[in-house]
């Protein structure tokens, strides 16, 4: 769970406790895709992770509309 405007994040697990989760400072995804696009950088997110970060987020989302535990897939190898 995200809270206060993303600056904090929970895991909440049903049978334990919520646990804190350290957050890295904040980045601008679209600062870093110009920086990458240009050559001066690289984004946070390569070219191939990003359907597997897609897919991931598409399944918590589906985990949160159906209050379910949903497994998460390892990433294929490319």
């Amino acid at each position: 769970e995200m809270t206060d405007s993303g600056a904090r994040a929970t895991m909440i697990r049903e049978g334990t406790e919520t646990v804190d989760l350290p957050l890295n400072k904040p980045g601008n995804l679209l600062i870093d895709l110009v920086g990458e696009l240009r050559g001066e950088s690289t984004h946070i997110i390569a070219s191939n992770e990003s359907t597997y970060v897609t897919r991931i987020c598409l399944l918590a989302r589906d985990a949160a509309d159906r209050n379910e535990i949903l497994p998460i897939p390892a990433p294929q190898p490319i």
